[in-house]
């Protein structure tokens, strides 16, 4: 067995067409890396297969599990180093900051915002594994063509990146569009706020609105809104003096027996039993 700082490494034997400098499988052994912080002028790529992988950046940093992707763009002075004392088994791709000529619209995903900072990702793993499944191949037995092939292969890989990175950021997006539907109930949950009203307040279409809440909290933009409401039932009933009717109305109910159905409903109590001997809530 190799010495527990060494490498194994099976790197493409052949000269590369652009934007790939490199690429290649590198198993790390027991906690190895790279200490000293360093930059490099092209794009790097590591894909863990096995194990766990960081960089460190000098303001962050990044881990990579198996199945994730981690992106170092050029500029950004960092190190890395094998997390844990198993071995880690990693692909690995060096390459030119990329263009539309060479990769399309991932070209513009890769070199965009995020080309300041350390990043991780995790594509989908089927379209991964079949890539790199052949990609081992081709750099263990380079055949006829095998460069073109290595090089749409790659392609194939660095595009499921950057279509795993769209969707992470159009997520993103759309939880912050939520952020706004909730605090807008948080703000007017005392008034008859409308489902229409929630997803103009996230500049969405009322069908998607509903689907993309009910995606990032569980339950559907109106039951929050009436969870809520009830939620602020129970502090008001438990700690504070206020006559049921008055709560009612600062709930937004339009009279105390609605409030008093409603509430009931969902806590299995009236508003007056509730308040009197409140159930203590996990």
């Amino acid at each position: 067995m190799p010495p527990a700082h060494e490498t194994v490494k099976l790197i493409y034997p052949r000269p590369l067409g652009p934007p790939y400098l490199l690429a290649g499988f590198v198993d790390y052994l027991s906690c190895n890396g790279l200490e000293t912080m360093h930059t490099h002028d092209f794009f790097q790529a590591v894909h863990v297969l096995s194990g766990r992988f960081s960089f460190d950046a000098a303001d962050h940093r990044i881990e990579i599990g198996p199945g994730e992707s981690g992106i170092v763009p050029p500029g950004v002075t960092h190190r890395y180093q094998a997390v844990g004392h198993e071995i880690c088994r990693t692909f690995m791709t060096n390459f030119q900051t990329p263009c539309p000529e060479h990769l399309g619209e991932s070209a513009e995903v890769l070199d965009g915002e995020r080309s300041k900072r350390l990043w991780v990702t995790k594509p989908e793993g089927e379209l991964v594994n079949y890539a790199l499944d052949r990609l081992r191949a081709e750099c263990a037995s380079p055949g006829h063509a095998s460069t073109a092939i290595t090089q749409a292969l790659l392609n194939l890989y660095l595009g499921a990146i950057a279509r795993s990175a769209q969707r992470r950021d159009r997520a993103s997006a759309n939880e912050e569009r939520i952020r706004y539907a909730l605090a807008l109930i948080e703000r007017e949950y005392g008034r008859p706020l409308t489902l229409e009203e929630l997803a103009d307040a996230a500049g969405l279409g009322v069908s998607r609105f509903s689907e993309v809440f009910r995606h990032h909290t569980g339950i559907s933009p109106m039951r929050y809104l009436m969870d809520y409401r009830i939620g602020v039932a129970k502090v008001l009933l438990t700690a504070s003096s206020f006559a049921i009717g008055a709560i009612a109305e600062h709930l937004g109910f339009g009279t105390v027996q609605h409030f008093s159905r409603t509430f009931h409903a969902h806590t299995g109590l009236s508003p007056t039993v509730y308040r009197a001997n409140p159930p203590v809530e996990l």
